[in-house]
């Protein structure tokens, strides 16, 4: 995982149909600030600890190299400082792949001048690089030497990245996500006070938080409630950045030509359409559709444990792999698939979180005590179920940093949900059954999390009410827009989050050939809300969860993590819980 960015400035940046109402002219960049390189270099350190490096390729002060290297991307000739721009490039690396040597980034490829930013893993596709061989070396040959163009290749990957490529042969930076968006990747447009263009991992400069209250309402039509001159870049289309004379041009480049619009956008097709899995289920009469989804879950995960990097203080006694933990199905699930694919001997972290002033005794913690007897009924292995217990002067400390990284989100139910998981990542506790009641701290670089599955699988209370009032039509419409939107809604978000103590997330449920299998289920295979909760809601999970020997936690309802860990009540202690707004816009000075 890493931390990736680059700032450009130019006398006028072009911006593409999307953001012309956002362009800035008649204003000359010397009466508006430019963001603070310095800022982007150091905000990107605690996403990528084992190294980092920045450059300015384009510097009109530069006065070194005027010799015509065309391969040379980092001082670009004297034509190219004459043109008065200024790109700067920043990364961090946590070096999670191909050995102990980090590689590293920005990477420059000496024969073509291309330079990569990648902050991501391959998972599967067409191309997959060798065991421990580096993803990043791997797409970088790939990327410069390859007949296919850019987006052919990335559109062949199955994984969870982000990237930054200079095509040197074309004078353009690619910027792009993969379409769930589980890498976090910003935009920030030039303004009336700041000249800067910005694609980056986080934002680092020119933060404006909005002191208005939205009055609790969600903007149904962008789905977005963000804020300021910062947004999350849309996975729907890669971006080009390219140069001519003075000027920055930004293009967008949609995956599908023909369909611009995110909302219409869908890479794994309709529900509406399941002939394909039909013909598939016809053909394969004696296998259950849990137990082909158990496989399918099973590979995933597989995919995203196996050659885990060594613990962060490189004891081998320490757990390699750490599970967000509610004792819930998803997680349950995740961790006896994942106890099913890790080596024996290995440990695992289950980072387990609790809000309160000196008692912790939330609906998470007694749901994850229970689900952690229920995994030592099926394996013995070491199961260290951490007790993160956090207070509200520990809140307090940290508020502002979990503030900024929630950022341009901004609304009550992103603070609590984002206090609620940075704490969980940070995995400062203690072991459950350590009688010496010591302070443990996770060291695993690699943490699963669960997200998804609600949104595929009808786990939301809303998903009830939408099949009662409006029918399968509507349900199957509102599951549809709900894995559509987690990138602007969630993931991008908790990226940041987890990301901000070196630790990288993955997320099994959102796998492309999870994705597509569940896509494709009938709606009836996937929930039964004719059922009661607990049995009809995410009902093949619950089934996947029989197979793997679960048994209370299969029957668990959906409690939702600002809820089951008591977060809100810290937020929020004068507050009856029903009477919080989670659309509303967070206010600093509502923490009491």
């Amino acid at each position: 995982m890493c931390g990736i960015g680059l700032i450009v400035e130019a006398k006028e940046i072009q911006l593409p149909e999307r953001w012309k109402g956002k362009e800035i002219k008649g204003i000359e960049n010397e009466k508006r600030k430019g963001l603070d390189q310095n800022k982007l270099q150091s905000s990107l350190t605690n996403r990528g600890p084992d190294h980092s490096n920045s450059f300015l390729q384009f510097n009109t002060n530069d006065k070194t190299n005027d010799n015509n290297n065309n391969n040379d991307p980092i001082h670009s000739t004297k034509e190219g400082r004459e043109k008065g721009l200024k790109v700067f490039v920043a990364a961090s690396v946590l070096s999670i792949r191909g050995g102990s040597i980090p590689t590293v980034q920005p990477l420059i490829d000496s024969s073509t001048g291309n330079i990569l930013l990648w902050n991501g893993e391959i998972f599967g596709g067409i191309f997959q690089p060798k065991e421990n061989e580096n993803d990043t070396q791997y797409l970088m040959n790939l990327l410069s030497h390859s007949n296919q163009s850019i987006q052919q290749i990335l559109k062949q990957i199955e994984g969870e990245w982000a990237i930054l490529f200079w095509e040197n042969n074309k004078s353009r930076w690619w910027a792009g996500r993969s379409y769930f968006g589980q890498r976090s990747l910003l935009i920030h447009l030039p303004n009336e006070s700041c000249s800067s263009l910005s694609i980056s991992s986080l934002p680092f400069d020119d933060i404006i938080f909005s002191t208005v209250d939205n009055n609790g309402k969600e903007d149904e039509e962008q789905e977005s409630n963000q804020v300021g001159p910062w947004e999350e870049l849309v996975t729907s289309s890669m971006f080009s950045i390219t140069f001519d004379g003075n000027n920055a041009i930004v293009e967008e480049h949609p995956w599908d030509m023909e369909r611009i619009n995110q909302e219409e956008y869908r890479p794994f097709g309709s529900r509406l359409n399941k002939e394909n899995l039909k013909t598939e289920l016809v053909s394969q009469p004696s296998i259950s559709i849990p137990s082909m989804l158990l496989d399918i879950l099973m590979d995933s995960v597989k995919r995203r444990v196996e050659n885990l990097p060594m613990p962060k203080n490189g004891d081998l006694h320490s757990s390699k792999l750490g599970i967000l933990f509610s004792g819930g199905i998803d997680s349950m699930v995740l961790a006896a698939i994942a106890n099913l694919t890790l080596p024996e001997g290995e440990s695992i972290d289950l980072l387990n979180v609790a809000f309160g002033n000196g008692n912790f005794d939330v609906p998470d913690r007694k749901t994850g005590l229970d689900g952690l007897q229920e995994l030592r009924a099926i394996s013995e292995r070491d199961w260290r179920f951490v007790q993160v217990n956090v207070t509200p002067n520990l809140v307090s400390e940290h508020q502002s940093q979990i503030q900024k990284l929630i950022y341009p989100r901004q609304t009550v139910m992103d603070m609590t949900i984002g206090a609620a998981l940075w704490f969980a990542a940070r995995g400062e506790g203690r072991v459950s059954d350590d009688i010496s009641n010591n302070v443990y701290i996770c060291q695993s670089k690699v943490l699963l999390d669960g997200l998804g599955a609600d949104e595929q699988l009808g786990g939301y209370g809303r998903h009830r009410v939408s099949f009662k009032n409006h029918g399968k039509e509507r349900l199957e419409m509102e599951l549809d827009l709900d894995i559509h939107r987690l990138w602007i809604r969630n993931l991008g978000r908790d990226d940041r989050l987890i990301s901000d103590h070196g630790r990288e997330a993955r997320f099994p449920f959102l796998d492309e050939k999870v994705v597509k299998f569940l896509h494709s289920l009938p709606i009836e295979e996937i929930c039964n809300f004719s059922e009661p909760p607990g049995t009809g809601d995410k009902k093949v999970l619950r089934q996947v969860g029989k197979l793997l020997g679960l048994t209370k936690s299969v029957s668990l309802t959906k409690r939702a993590i600002q809820f089951g860990s008591r977060v809100n009540k810290v937020l929020f202690p004068s507050v009856p819980s029903s009477k919080i707004n989670g659309s509303s816009m967070f206010q600093p000075t509502q923490n009491g």
